[in-house]
C-alpha cells in the first residue's frame, strides 16, 4: 500500500501545469519562425545559399531546398521531443528535455536565418556574415527560456528504505529467491539526445554530400555526433536485474553490460534519492570513491561495496529490489 500511495504522490507531483505547457509551447516558436520566413523569402532566394564565410568572403554553399528541409526537420524534431516532458513520469527530466529540445530548435533555426537572412539583406551583392554567428550561439541557450518557465519539482518522499525492508520481513520472502528482480528503465531524455544527435550526424554528413562535396571538418563533425549518438543510446533503455550474481545493470539498448555486482562484494544496500549533479551528472559516472548509472534525478539503489566505495542506479520503484538485495547478500 504504502509503496502504491508513493508512486501516486509521484505522479501527481510530476503533472505537467499550465507555465509546463506554456514552456512547451515556446520550442515550437522556432519550427514556426522557420516556416514564415520561408513563405515570405523563397520566391527572392537564389538556389543556393552560403553556408561557410572566409575572410574574401564566401567559401562553400548549398541548395537552399536542402538547408530548409534540415531546418524545419530538426525544428520540429525538437518540438515533438518537448513533448516527451509532459507526462508526470519525466517531471524530474522536464527542464532537462527542455535545454536539450531549445538547444536543437535554436540552433536549426538559427542557421536557416544566417544563410537566408544575410541573403536577403545583400539583395545582389555578395552576403556578408557580419555578426549573423552571434545568433548562433545565442540560440544553444534557447532552451533556458523554456527550463525557466517550467513549474519547479521535488521528489515526494520515498515509502520504504533497506531499514524497513529488513524490519517487516519482506528481505526474509526473497532469502532464498534465485531468479529475483528484474526492471527495465527508460529514459526519454537519453532516447531524444541520440536521435538528435544522430539527425545532427546524418545532415552533417549527407547534406555536404548531396551539396557537392564535404570537408574534412564535417566529416570529422558527423563521426563525433555519431559516436555521442551512439553512448546516448545505450542508457535510453537499461535493465537493471537481481539474481544470484548479485546486481546487473546492462544497456536495453544495445545489450552491452555495464556493471556487475557480485553479492560478496555488497555490504549494504538502500534506497534513496539520487540527485543526478551530487553523482555528477547523467550517464555512466565514476568519481572518487563512488559510481553511478544515472538516467534522471529520482529514486535509486545505492549499494555500499565492502571495498569502501559505493554503486548507484537509477530505479523508479527501488524498495523491493533494495530489501532483496540486501537478503541474498546476507549470505554472501
Amino acid at each position: 500500500m504504502g509503496q502504491a500511495a508513493g508512486q501516486n504522490q509521484s505522479e501527481v507531483a510530476g503533472r505537467a501545469r499550465a507555465r509546463d505547457v506554456a514552456a512547451v509551447a515556446t520550442l515550437w516558436l522556432p519550427a514556426l519562425v522557420v516556416g514564415v520566413t520561408a513563405a515570405s523569402w523563397l520566391d527572392r532566394l537564389p538556389a543556393d545559399l552560403p553556408k561557410q564565410w572566409g575572410p574574401d568572403g564566401v567559401t562553400s554553399t548549398a541548395p537552399t531546398w536542402l538547408l530548409l528541409l534540415v531546418a524545419v526537420g530538426l525544428s520540429l524534431a525538437a518540438g515533438v521531443g518537448s513533448l516527451l516532458a509532459l507526462p508526470a513520469g519525466a517531471a524530474s527530466n522536464r527542464r532537462t528535455i527542455f535545454l536539450a529540445s531549445g538547444f536543437v530548435a535554436g540552433l536549426a533555426a538559427s542557421v536557416w536565418l544566417v544563410c537566408a537572412g544575410s541573403t536577403i539583406l545583400a539583395g545582389a551583392a555578395e552576403p556578408e556574415v557580419g555578426a549573423w554567428p552571434l545568433l548562433a550561439i545565442l540560440s544553444c541557450g534557447y532552451g533556458g527560456i523554456a527550463a525557466l518557465l517550467a513549474s519547479p519539482w521535488s521528489p515526494p518522499p520515498l515509502a520504504a528504505t533497506l531499514d524497513d525492508a529488513t524490519t517487516d520481513g519482506t528481505a526474509d520472502l526473497y532469502a532464498d529467491n534465485e531468479e529475483a528482480w528484474s526492471s527495465t528503465e527508460v529514459s526519454p531524455l537519453f532516447a531524444w539526445l541520440a536521435a538528435a544527435l544522430g539527425l545532427g550526424a546524418v545532415g552533417l554528413l549527407f547534406g555536404p554530400l548531396l551539396a557537392g562535396g564535404t570537408t574534412p571538418a564535417e566529416l570529422i563533425g558527423a563521426a563525433t555526433l555519431a559516436v555521442i549518438a551512439l553512448v546516448s543510446a545505450a542508457f535510453a533503455r537499461i535493465q537493471v536485474g537481481i539474481d544470484a550474481r548479485g546486481l546487473l545493470v546492462s544497456s536495453g539498448t544495445l545489450g552491452i553490460p555495464l556493471r556487475t555486482v557480485p553479492l560478496a562484494a555488497i555490504d549494504a544496500v538502500h534506497a534513496d534519492y539520487l540527485e543526478a549533479l551530487r553523482w555528477g551528472g547523467w550517464g555512466y559516472r565514476v568519481m572518487p570513491g563512488r559510481s553511478a548509472v544515472i538516467l534522471r534525478s529520482g529514486p535509486g539503489l545505492i549499494v555500499n561495496l565492502t571495498s569502501g566505495s559505493q554503486f548507484a542506479v537509477s530505479v523508479r520503484e527501488p524498495d523491493e529490489p533494495a530489501g532483496l538485495l540486501a537478503a541474498l547478500a546476507k549470505p554472501a
